[in-house]
């Protein structure tokens, strides 16, 4: 189960907005970006790790994501998880984790580079408690998102909170990240990043963190795919994890 809420919040902003004006998947820094009015995006990413603290095995974990621009600068979204677990020499466990519904809303944005966002929602009780993924308790997320946008790169930064009501879990979660991207507006682009967040533990006072890495081509209009790499940068956090995901926008 701490597995389980510690990889939906660092997950909870895995889907961006995949306009060639901001970041894409595989960010966890959300980009204040929005679909736009009647504008639809659908976000596939998956992450395969190795050497997760909590239970000193493997995973999987696949992300799907849908955004609906209900007005120009506000977008509906909503967010699953699906994991599996391979802790050494246990068996292997699968289930459901639970699901976030959000509003987003782009509510600053200059002819300058800078542009304000936030994204805030709740997190459902849908995950296979049988098998500790879920909890049995909903809770709530906040997210601030800030975007300076120049002609050859730009730049994200990320603060967060979240409410967690599950048993022998710190209940009051916070995230910071950052990223730049480069070149922008570019059919290829690449992008360095760094996160640290709260310890699901509570007797762990140490945040994880984390530095990523990859590149994301835009193969056309409305398709864009994406390959990454995560590494550690202490030993609170995820060894190693491969990324990869696809998302399509209409």
């Amino acid at each position: 189960m701490t597995r389980n809420v510690g990889r939906v919040i660092v997950m909870l902003v895995l889907a961006m907005p995949s306009a060639s004006a901001w970041a894409a998947h595989p960010f966890l820094t959300e980009d204040p970006g929005t679909q736009g009015k009647n504008h639809t995006e659908l976000e596939l990413g998956f992450a395969a790790d190795q050497g997760d603290p909590t239970f000193g095995g493997r995973g999987l974990l696949f992300s799907p994501q849908i955004s609906y621009g209900v007005a120009e600068t506000v977008d509906f979204i909503v967010q699953g998880f699906w994991q599996s677990q391979s802790p050494a020499g246990a068996p292997t466990v699968r289930g459901i984790g639970n699901a976030l519904v959000d509003l987003k809303w782009r509510f600053y944005e200059t002819k300058g580079p800078l542009a304000l966002a936030v994204r805030a929602g709740v997190d459902l009780p849908t995950g296979d408690d049988a098998n500790g993924f879920g909890g049995g308790q909903p809770g709530a997320h906040l997210l601030a998102v800030a975007g300076w946008k120049y002609p050859d790169f730009s730049v994200y930064a990320n603060a967060r909170y979240a409410r967690v009501r599950q048993p022998g879990i710190r209940p009051n979660i916070g995230f910071f990240s950052v990223a730049v991207t480069a070149p922008e507006d570019a059919p290829l682009r690449t992008f360095i990043e760094a996160a640290a967040y709260s310890n699901t533990n509570p007797a762990n006072a140490k945040w994880p963190a984390l530095a990523r890495t990859g590149v994301i081509h835009s193969v056309n209009a409305a398709l864009d795919i994406d390959v990454g790499v995560q590494a550690r940068l202490n030993t609170s956090a995820t060894r190693f994890s491969w990324l990869a995901g696809a998302t399509w926008h209409w």
